[in-house]
């Protein structure tokens, strides 16, 4: 196992016996508004009518050079998100084997947008917390990736306006001191 996956895996323990907490999500909410500035309201977006393209886009992340350069997980588990309200991005384990992350999308978020949101989830650190500034760094760095240049430009500016904490990590990115 890589150091980076072999970290993950011992963080991931750690939260499962109480060892470890997650910091508070306290800009969750800040995010989802700048979304809704770089994306457009949900009525707005193009929405995938199946799982196989929403499966397709997480292929296409985890099979990219970008993906497997940086040490993260070569399997992703893609669900439907029946019954849930929102997509979700989780970690589950049957022991003795390793960690494998799960992606979950219920119909109406089924777009090439919150695929990355939620494969950003998977890429920040296990102890970092939800939505904070690792969590925004992996985020535009896949929507730069995967989405293209403008619209990741376009979601760090609301991300900025939106006092969303991370973006600064990301901008550090062409020093090299990020990823």
């Amino acid at each position: 196992m890589a150091p980076m996956m072999m970290e993950r895996s011992r963080d991931l323990d750690l939260l499962c016996i109480g060892e470890a907490k997650l910091p508070r999500d306290f800009q969750r909410a800040r995010v989802y508004a700048a979304e809704k500035v770089a994306w457009g309201a949900w009525s707005e977006r193009h929405v995938w009518d199946s799982m196989d393209e929403v499966r397709a886009a997480v292929n296409r992340i985890i099979r990219s050079d970008f993906w497997q350069d940086r040490d993260l997980p070569e399997e992703v588990i893609v669900g439907d998100g029946r019954g849930r309200r929102s997509a979700c991005s989780e970690w589950y384990r049957e022991m003795p084997g390793p960690w494998v992350p799960h992606v979950k999308f219920p119909k109406f978020c089924r777009s090439i947008e919150m695929v990355v949101h939620e494969m950003a989830h998977i890429a920040a650190p296990a102890l970092a917390g939800g939505h904070g500034e690792e969590f925004v760094g992996w985020y535009l760095e896949l929507a730069w990736e995967f989405i293209g240049p403008d619209a990741a430009e376009r979601l760090a500016d609301a991300f900025r306006d939106g006092g969303v904490i991370g973006v600064d990590r990301w901008e550090a990115r062409e020093e090299g001191t990020w990823l």
